[in-house]
C-alpha cells in the first residue's frame, strides 16, 4: 500500500529558543486580531483593496493553518511533538505514539505502537495498530498524517 499523503505534505522542524517561540506566539495572536478586526470594522473600499484579497484575508483568517500551528506550539511548548491532545485521541483509537529508548548505538525515536493498556485491547499486535494509522492517513486523517510523520523520526 502505498501513502500518498507524504508528498502532499510537508512536515518542518524548527528549534528556537524559548523566548523565541513566545515571540511567535505573540506574532502569531497579534497578526489574528488585527486580521480579524480588519475584516470586522475595516473599509476594503475605502483602502482600495481588492476584492481577491479581501477573499484571501477571509480564507486565511478561517483556515485550518492558524489552528494547527497554534496546537504544534502547544506541543513544543510540552516538549513534545506529540501534544497530550493528541496522545487522547489516538489512545481512544487504541494506539499511541511513544518514545522508544535508544542504545549507546542508537538514538530514540517515536514508535507507533497499540495501547497495552486497554483491555479489551483494540489491535491484535503494533502492527495492526500502524496499518489502522497508516490507512486512516491515506483517508486524510490530519492526526494520522502528523503521527506517521513522526513515526521512526529522532526522539532526543
Amino acid at each position: 500500500m502505498k501513502s500518498d499523503f507524504i508528498t502532499e505534505r510537508q512536515f518542518i522542524t524548527v528549534t528556537l529558543r524559548s523566548n523565541e517561540w513566545a515571540d511567535i506566539e505573540r506574532l502569531l495572536e497579534r497578526g489574528h486580531d488585527d486580521l480579524s478586526h480588519y475584516l470586522e470594522h475595516g473599509d476594503p473600499v475605502e483602502d482600495d483593496i481588492e476584492p481577491e484579497a479581501v477573499e484571501e484575508l477571509e480564507r486565511l483568517s478561517q483556515g485550518s493553518v492558524s489552528s494547527e500551528l497554534e496546537r504544534c506550539l502547544s506541543a513544543a511548548r510540552q516538549g513534545s511533538p506529540w501534544s497530550v491532545d493528541d496522545a487522547a485521541a489516538a489512545s481512544r483509537e487504541g494506539w499511541n505514539l511513544f518514545r522508544a529508548d535508544g542504545s549507546q548505538l542508537a538514538s530514540s525515536f517515536w514508535d507507533i505502537e497499540r495501547e497495552d493498556e486497554q483491555d479489551p485491547a483494540v489491535f491484535q499486535d503494533d502492527t495492526e495498530a500502524l496499518k489502522h494509522v497508516m490507512q486512516q492517513a491515506d483517508a486524510g486523517s490530519e492526526l494520522h498524517c502528523r503521527a506517521l510523520g513522526l513515526y521512526m523520526t529522532i526522539a532526543d
